[in-house]
């Protein structure tokens, strides 16, 4: 088996000899211990052909040569705090997309509990349509306390076998100054 280097080399020279957009996608990055995977794609990123994109998903910055390609402008980062719905957005997304009109104390309940994050929102959006008054705060408090009881199980997994309700086009906006 030839040296990965010579593997890459090919790869980069197929890649830029075309025209076709490529994007590479790695999630859970964070969990890759090899320095020699590190390296390749070290190599990789510093040899990068204009036609091949690169996503890493992580939960900490990898090995890589984040300050260079920072000063170069060739890398986008977006960081967990990027990643949160703000109590507007959260509110709106609740108003918007869910029906649900929740009051400005459950809103900072549902941040503490979902640290703002949509897919949490929308598992609890989810519990919560069924409810005889979904914006009580007494059944906001009561879905907290009976994940295994009634049926919130379930409606994660439907959700991620992609069978809950679509976000429906709503995202969270930018944060102020980026477009």
């Amino acid at each position: 088996m030839p040296p990965l280097r010579y593997v890459l080399q090919a790869l980069i020279n197929t890649l830029a000899s075309g025209t076709e957009q490529f994007l590479l996608v790695l999630d859970d990055y964070h969990l890759i211990t090899e320095p020699e995977i590190h390296n390749t794609l070290a190599y990789l990123v510093e040899h990068l052909p204009p036609q091949l994109h690169i996503m890493l998903a992580t939960r900490a910055d990898p090995p890589l040569p984040l300050s260079l390609l920072r000063a170069r402008a060739e890398v986008l980062e977006v960081r967990t705090d990027q990643l949160r719905c703000t109590p507007e957005e959260i509110t709106a997304f609740f108003r918007d997309v869910m029906g649900i009109q929740l009051h400005a104390d459950i809103i900072q309940e549902v941040i503490s509990r979902t640290e703002g994050w949509l897919v949490g929102l929308q598992l609890l959006g989810l519990t919560l349509q069924g409810r005889a008054d979904p914006a009580d705060v007494t059944t906001v408090a009561l879905v907290w306390r009976e994940p295994a009881r009634r049926g919130f199980r379930r409606k994660i997994v439907q959700f991620m076998r992609g069978r809950g309700r679509k976000i429906g086009g709503w995202q969270p906006s930018a944060p102020s100054g980026q477009s």
